[in-house]
């Protein structure tokens, strides 16, 4: 995350950071209860957020100055599974996708709740911010892509596509354009703007875990 040192996470509930030119780890942070599926790091403001599987104390949020000292907690009055987790561009709102397919939005400043909708039937896997910070993009296993307009607090778009679970997406660097993977084998680009589909690939023989 530094250029220096990368993080990974474990089903065991810890965080290890490695040494990128010695080829080593560094150390190793209980982050749990429960399996630690996605850590995002803000480059701008220092912090690595860790979703956890269990969803007692589901977000800890670190200062990669000090990664030993305590975490700041969010979202440990939610008795669900934490999927994935996203930070907004400019570092004061946090994003969580869940098992049961609501998405939460927290204030970094007061770790207060900014916004909590239902956006998939089924379980969301995955989740960003639009580079403008204005929007939302989840991702869930209904096999729908849904840009939620924080602001105005309803779908901007509603993408359909996917045969099947959405496992990944990704936002282009100019926000312009999402690229999502999934079960069905297939990458597919989209326009941020108006949803519209702009390309899809099947070359994979199988499920397409990342993008």
């Amino acid at each position: 995350f530094n250029g220096k040192e990368f993080a990974t996470s474990t089903i065991n509930g810890r965080i290890r950071i490695w040494d990128i030119e010695n080829a080593k780890m560094i150390s190793e942070i209980e982050s749990g209860p429960g399996s630690i599926w996605h850590i995002k790091y803000h480059s701008k403001i220092g912090k690595l957020a860790a979703a956890s599987q269990n969803g007692q104390n589901a977000i800890n949020v670190r200062s990669t100055e000090n990664l030993s000292n305590e975490p700041e907690i969010f979202g440990n009055n939610f008795a669900q599974t934490f999927y994935d987790v996203a930070w907004s561009n400019n570092g004061k709102f946090l994003a969580v996708s869940s098992l049961n397919g609501i998405i939460v939005v927290f204030n970094t400043n007061d770790k207060s709740i900014l916004n909590s909708y239902q956006a998939h039937s089924s379980a969301a896997r995955c989740v960003a911010f639009t580079k403008d910070d204005t929007c939302v993009v989840s991702a869930g296993d209904n096999g729908q892509i849904v840009i939620f307009n924080l602001k105005q607090n309803e779908p901007k778009q509603i993408l359909s596509g996917h045969k099947g679970a959405v496992l990944s997406l990704q936002l282009s660097n100019d926000g312009k354009r999402i690229a999502t993977s999934g079960v069905d084998r297939s990458i597919r680009v989209w326009s941020s703007n108006n949803g519209a589909l702009l390309h899809t690939f099947h070359e994979h023989a199988d499920k397409v875990w990342g993008v």
